[in-house]
């Protein structure tokens, strides 16, 4: 037990991992408990604001093409960001990269470089990227079957219904 706890925490590299990994399990455990034990309370933000000027008027621009995409975009784009909540990505992203993190420590022996097993995570984050496409591909259907961008829009003006209800 105590060589797995070694293996989790001696490179560097192996600890900042675990930090990580360990954080992202914590949010998980915190959201999963605040869905399902509390779940809509019915809190409701009241706001007075005696005298205040909120300026509402806000203007866009829809007429930004694909083309006109940054290289950030693309890249959160090429990794599902936008098809799949961001954190799922991104805890999916994290748990790929501790997974290689300790595989590559135990294969190359990186606890004998000490402090400069840190150099290791560059790779390992760009292997990881083009990993976590493929990792998170099947869940852009799941996602997209939940309607997880929203519902198409329907043309309601113009039509006429008929209540069924004495109400």
């Amino acid at each position: 037990m105590s060589d797995f706890f070694d293996l989790l925490f001696h490179p560097l590299s192996n600890a900042i991992m675990t930090v990580l990994t360990g954080i992202t399990a914590i949010y998980w455990l915190f959201t999963f408990i605040a869905g399902d034990f509390f779940g809509d309370v019915g809190a409701e933000a009241e706001l007075d604001v005696h005298g205040a000027d909120v300026d509402t008027d806000t203007e866009s621009d829809l007429s930004d093409s694909t083309g006109d995409k940054s290289f950030f975009d693309k890249a959160l784009e090429y990794i599902n960001i936008g098809k799949v909540p961001f954190m799922v990505v991104y805890s999916t992203f994290k748990f790929i990269a501790w997974i290689i993190t300790l595989v590559s420590s135990i294969t190359l022996g990186l606890a004998a470089l000490g402090w400069k097993s840190v150099f290791i995570l560059l790779p390992v984050f760009l292997l990881t990227y083009f990993i976590t496409r493929y990792a998170t591909k099947p869940l852009v259907k799941v996602y997209a079957a939940m309607g997880y961008n929203g519902e198409e829009a329907v043309d309601l003006i113009g039509r006429t219904a008929s209540m069924r209800s004495a109400i």
